[in-house]
């Protein structure tokens, strides 16, 4: 059985959003069924909406592909973005590439043969910073209109998958970024004619189970092959609206309300970290950052959580930890001053019943 991929196409409503006519290229051979336009939500998302109709070009790495309209500079981002998308054509539908230029400019490829209609709902992507994921990629998200979208940009690093790997897990998502139910995606791969598939899957809560350390969900490939060592999958295109349990879960503070209460989770993590390293400065060296960049994104995060046997819930710790809201974690915000919480712990321990519980649980780990 093949997987149903119904996210090619979408279209969004933003109430009070300026839809804007995007710039076409003079001479062009594209003809526009639909007119080309863009919409700004939230001051961060940007959607794309808009057919035109025509043969896209080869990419055979020389030629530039067919120029079908240009962002205005407020709606750029701020590197190559690559998005597969949908050519509807008379004898059969066929995937094409969609390149959007750090110019603005967005650059179609196709396999040169059909003539078909190219839906640009396709393209939607996030210009703020956002949270990195893993490799290269980056989390983006949008709070608009009652409702919370998720986007990833950006490729994975060279991988060797080989057929029994489907199913192998790319990326966790964290819990504010949680999916409403099971999502298919085709993305790009690293040539134009190269496509991939991948499948969004949420985290199950289970009765009697303690899921507050669990993630939101997880990317998973489903391609049979990836074999090449030079692969670099996109990621850009996977975009999708968040559960609506977990509207109230904020990136920028977990959802803790207090500042008592966000020293008292950071010293439960910083605690556990301790007991498995002896101090956060091994900890930061020998489980975040293995690769020594200096910086970890959040499948480093939770996969050294896991090892250290954290109970706590990552995302929340996560955003605590993400002081500058860079979308990383450096080793001096991992080491983060909490020293002003012991007074007040001494002061009232007896009221803080929870944080007791927790601290006796991470001192019987083994």
């Amino acid at each position: 059985l093949g997987h149903y991929v119904s996210t090619l196409s979408i279209q969004v409503d933003v109430a009070n959003g300026e839809w804007i006519e995007l710039e076409r290229q003079e001479g062009g051979v594209m003809e526009v069924l639909q007119l080309p336009s863009a919409c700004l939500a939230g001051d961060t998302m940007v959607f794309c909406r808009g057919i035109v109709s025509g043969l896209l070009p080869v990419d055979d790495g020389i030629a530039t592909g067919e120029m079908i309209a240009r962002l205005p500079e407020a709606q750029r981002p701020a590197r190559l973005l690559s998005f597969a998308a949908v050519s509807w054509a008379e004898l059969h539908d066929e995937l094409v590439t969609l390149f959007v230029r750090p110019d603005g400019w967005i650059e179609g490829f196709g396999k040169g043969r059909n003539p078909g209609a190219v839906d640009l709902s396709a393209i939607r992507f996030g210009i703020d910073r956002g949270i990195s994921l893993v490799d290269e990629v980056r989390l983006h998200t949008c709070d608009f209109d009652g409702v919370r979208v998720v986007a990833l940009q950006g490729h994975l690093a060279a991988r060797c998958f080989k057929s029994e790997r489907t199913g192998a897990s790319l990326a966790p998502l964290p819990k504010f970024c949680k999916p409403r139910g099971e999502l298919s995606f085709v993305v790009a791969g690293e040539r134009a004619d190269h496509f991939h598939l991948l499948l969004l899957q949420p985290l199950l809560e289970k009765a009697g189970v303690n899921n507050r350390s669990r993630t939101g969900g997880e990317v998973v490939w489903c391609d049979a092959l990836w074999e090449s060592e030079c692969a670099k999958i996109n990621l850009t295109g996977v975009f999708f609206p968040t559960a609506v349990d977990v509207m109230q879960l904020s990136r920028d503070d977990g959802g803790l309300q207090t500042a008592l209460r966000k020293r008292i989770v950071l010293k439960e993590f910083q605690t556990c970290l301790k007991l498995k390293w002896g101090n956060l400065a091994r900890a930061w060296h020998e489980g975040f950052d293995r690769n020594g960049d200096g910086a970890i994104n959040y499948t480093e995060f939770t996969t050294a959580c896991k090892v250290a046997g954290y109970a706590g819930d990552l995302g929340r710790v996560w955003s605590l930890l993400d002081q500058d809201a860079s979308g990383e974690i450096t080793k001096d915000e991992l080491d983060v001053r909490v020293g002003e919480l012991e007074a007040l712990l001494q002061q009232d321990w007896a009221s803080l019943p929870l944080l007791a519980a927790s601290m006796r649980h991470c001192t019987q780990m083994p």
